[in-house]
């Protein structure tokens, strides 16, 4: 699988390590972060994703999903260089991308990456 290769799992923060079979998934927004502020709990049909995260990134969460008694990251970013990364992991269906909640984290998604990069 690419995502276990080293230069993506850098560029991502993280390596996919597998997934249960899909069931509906409630997912939880952050209103701390610009791209999920205001923006309401959904649920999706998807495959529940799982990662192994760098240890020496530091990914802003802004989406995760309940299942069972735990909280997994569904939505990140990362600097990269002089860049931004924007890490989803719903996505695998029509009916995700019809979803008016997701669709608009996707719009943000892209114009949070887009923003230039601040160096202090």
């Amino acid at each position: 699988c690419f995502a276990r290769r080293p230069e993506i799992k850098g560029l991502l923060g993280a390596s996919f390590t597998g997934h249960p079979e899909a069931k509906v998934l409630s997912f939880v927004a952050s209103d701390l972060h610009p791209i999920t502020a205001g923006i309401p709990d959904f649920e999706l049909f998807e495959e529940p994703y799982r990662y192994d995260f760098c240890q020496h990134r530091e990914p802003s969460v802004f989406l995760s999903y309940h299942d069972g008694d735990r909280l997994y990251e569904a939505g990140w970013t990362l600097p990269y260089g002089l860049g931004r990364v924007v890490c989803l992991h719903p996505g695998h269906s029509m009916d995700a991308f019809s979803h008016p909640v997701y669709q608009e984290i996707v719009k943000r998604s892209v114009d949070w990456a887009m923003k230039p990069v601040v160096i202090s």
